[in-house]
């Protein structure tokens, strides 16, 4: 049996301004005159960082007749995440939802050869490892949207020969 876990406390200490200067005042023009603004507030999120992740896995070995026998089990587990740590962007993209996901799987083995009926993601949970922007979404609209997907589920039966 095995287990982790993580909570990540990740947030910005100090107001993100749209333009860096040394006092970190967001009312602050930049060199131009260009009129500053806060991207991101103190407190906020850093971009794809759950505050919560955790997995756990167990595998049982045993004698099943003339084989040898196993059966384990997987389940990962993330909460949800922002996509950006500009807010205004980071609604426009949309939230990371939280995921879970189960894998399993049976085999035998004998001699030199092995038999493995295994399943990953095996409820087709459609969790996102990453949302982002082709380019900025005010320039090229939701179409620029692109969104990273975990693995569907996958079935696998393997014949293996040790030689």
């Amino acid at each position: 049996m095995q287990a982790s876990a993580t909570w990540v406390d990740a947030n910005i200490t100090t107001d993100l301004c749209k333009f860096a200067n040394p006092t970190l005042d967001c009312s602050l023009s930049n060199a131009n005159g260009d009129p500053n603004s806060t991207t991101a507030p103190a407190g906020t999120r850093f971009p794809n960082s759950p505050r919560f992740k955790a997995a756990a896995t167990g595998r049982y070995e045993f004698d099943l007749g003339v084989f040898e026998a196993s059966l384990q089990g997987s389940l990962l587990h993330q909460t949800s995440s922002q996509p950006s740590v500009d807010t205004a962007e980071a609604a426009l993209l949309g939230t990371q939802t939280a995921y879970t996901t189960v894998d399993l799987s049976a085999g035998l083995r004998r001699d030199r050869w092995s038999l493995t009926l295994a399943a990953q993601n095996l409820f087709d949970e459609r969790g996102q490892q990453v949302r982002t922007a082709s380019c900025a979404i005010a320039l090229c609209g939701p179409s620029a949207i692109q969104v990273f997907p975990i693995r569907p589920r996958l079935i696998s039966l393997r014949l293996a020969w040790r030689y």
